[in-house]
């Protein structure tokens, strides 16, 4: 994550950037296995681009959390923004599973201006409890005019015996109704979300079951 590197000004057009790969390991027993931030702690323009793939996430209270932006009291963060790609990454059961929330704040007014724009190919996903929490989550925030926009492809959910079932999925503007004018949305339509995907909520004539 990128923290600590904006000032008073408030100028998001020359922040700093990382780019990482990270690709066939095993994320096993943490609290929290995987988190990138665009940026934190008062920073102004920073973008971190992120390409997952092949990873295997076992037994973490969460397995991954991405953030447009996230300012700590009281610091400002504006126009941070994370790029996500993930293809081919196996998901076990969590408390948290994937986590993705534009600006996490407290107010109406921070983060400002963050932005996630993410991409899940062939996730596959490990349920063996009806009452495991949502595999994806994904949130505007608080703050002011944070956006994440994410597109999910090819998306399984099955028993560790390889049973398909039914998985659980969350999306929602704010993080706190009423609070900031943050916003979440899907990239594609919801037909084609219902199509291209296996296992995720649906009605019950189309229940995100592989043909």
């Amino acid at each position: 994550m990128n923290f600590l590197t904006g000032d008073a000004s408030n100028d998001a057009s020359d922040g700093p950037a990382i780019w990482a790969i990270v690709t066939s390991n095993l994320f096993y027993n943490n609290g929290r296995a995987l988190q990138a931030a665009g940026g934190e702690r008062g920073t102004d323009g920073g973008t971190v681009t992120l390409d997952m793939s092949g990873n295997v996430f076992r037994n973490n209270g969460t397995n991954f959390r991405g953030l447009g932006g996230a300012p700590v009291t009281p610091t400002t963060t504006v126009g941070n923004r994370l790029d996500l790609r993930s293809e081919s990454d196996t998901f076990g059961e969590a408390f948290s599973n994937v986590s993705l929330i534009a600006g996490a704040g407290e107010t109406a007014d921070e983060p400002q201006d963050s932005e996630l724009e993410a991409t899940f190919l062939q996730s596959h996903f490990i349920r063996d409890f009806a009452e495991t929490p949502a595999e994806i989550s994904i949130i505007g925030g608080s703050g002011s005019h944070n956006r994440a926009k994410v597109l999910i492809r090819g998306a399984t959910v099955r028993t560790s015996d390889g049973v398909r079932r039914r998985g659980g999925f969350l999306i929602q503007d704010k993080l706190e109704p009423g609070v900031g004018t943050s916003r979440a949305r899907l990239e594609g339509s919801r037909l084609q979300f219902i199509e291209r995907n296996q296992g995720l909520p649906a009605p019950p004539e189309h229940f995100f079951l592989e043909h």
